[in-house]
């Protein structure tokens, strides 16, 4: 995979930080960074997939849709019934 080389501006303590852990997990910052931005990015996909279902979970039921979940639970309670 290619790279590219970007200049960012952080806290000090930020930096300071992830000096530390990049000595600790014998890892360049540069990994910490594109592992962060990559958690962050999937984070945020996850959230806006979160929101889309809320979204469309939270909508009204069309009379149709109420329909048919009348006649599939009786469907299943006929079943149950006969079982």
């Amino acid at each position: 995979m290619s790279t590219v080389k970007t200049a960012i501006s952080i806290q000090d303590g930020v930096f300071h930080e992830v000096e530390n852990l990049a000595k600790e997990l014998h890892v360049s910052r540069s990994e910490i960074f594109s592992k962060a931005v990559q958690e962050f990015i999937e984070k945020q996909k996850n959230i806006k997939t979160l929101k889309t279902l809320n979204k469309v979970y939270t909508q009204e039921s069309t009379e149709e849709e109420n329909k048919f979940h009348r006649q599939a639970l009786k469907r299943s309670l006929k079943v149950i019934d006969e079982w």
